[in-house]
């Protein structure tokens, strides 16, 4: 009896053992890299509804991870900004609401299209025609990488994807043929936030270790991570030229006025003695 107690007691330690050793990459106090400055974009900074530069980076690590063609991070699964300066792997578990296991599934084009439609369909717009923040909260919004998308706000929901683009390449909304490799949490794959159940097969590792191994690999700064991968239409929430771009413009407009008055005031041969006055008169 007392050599049964013995030997189950060892399993039980050997089993959390290997549990802490697949949860946990590496010690909490490690330092994984120093980046230089920060990287934003958590559930209270809008991830919740619009793209942020730590979900595309987040999204871009799952990738490296799994080495898909596509990968997904959900916004609601992030919480805690990466801060400028060394970055421990305990401050890297600390952006994700939990360390929760990461798969890969093969997905088609079709699936992919009618994903993102289910991603942007609870952003709504306010009497300002601008996004409604707190109507549009999603905690499923995808963060994506190896994808390029627009949507527009004010079309029907189901159809509000406009184009979609898996590396350098468009799809159109009803290609069930060409299959690709998606990364993502087993949470997501298997139906959680109201996506399609899929099959899948898991990589063993977390989101934190993904995160953890991506930073490790190189110099990822914040620099590196640009916002342009799912765009909008349809809402006042962006200007079609940003105000220093129309000061710049404007700007320029006067410059080419003045030359061109310059230049006809010069190529007036009259003009000096047009503006000649006699003192004497």
């Amino acid at each position: 009896m007392k050599k049964t107690v013995l030997i189950t007691t060892i399993a039980i330690i050997f089993f959390l053992l290997v549990l802490q050793q697949s949860t946990f990459a590496y010690d909490e106090g490690e330092v994984i890299c120093t980046i230089s400055s920060f990287i934003t974009g958590v559930k209270s900074q809008g991830a919740l509804y619009s793209e942020t530069a730590l979900g595309d980076f987040a999204a871009d690590a799952l990738r490296e991870a799994g080495k898909t063609d596509i990968a997904v991070v959900n916004g609601g699964d992030l919480i805690h900004v990466l801060d400028q300066g060394p970055v421990t792997y305990g401050e890297v578990v600390d952006v994700f609401t939990e360390n929760k296991p990461v798969a890969i599934a093969v997905v088609t084009a079709e699936d992919i299209w009618d994903m993102l439609e289910h991603g942007v369909e609870n952003i709504v717009l306010g009497e300002d025609e601008k996004t409604d923040k707190e109507a549009s909260v999603f905690d499923g919004f995808p963060q994506i990488s190896g994808i390029r998308t627009q949507y527009d706000i004010a079309a029907p929901k189901g159809s509000r994807i406009k184009y979609l683009y898996i590396g350098e390449v468009p799809y159109n909304r009803h290609d069930s043929y060409s299959t690709f490799t998606l990364c993502a949490t087993e949470e997501m794959l298997s139906g959680s936030y109201g996506y399609k159940v899929l099959e899948y097969e898991s990589t063993g590792k977390g989101l934190a270790d993904c995160l953890a191994d991506y930073l490790k690999s190189g110099d990822h700064t914040a620099s590196t991570v640009s916002t342009d991968r799912i765009k909008v239409q349809g809402s006042k929430d962006k200007p079609l030229f940003p105000r220093g771009v129309l000061f710049l413009v404007g700007l320029f407009l006067c410059l080419c006025s003045y030359l061109i008055s310059k230049a006809k005031r010069r190529a007036d041969p009259d003009r000096s003695l047009n503006s000649y006055v006699d003192p004497d008169r």
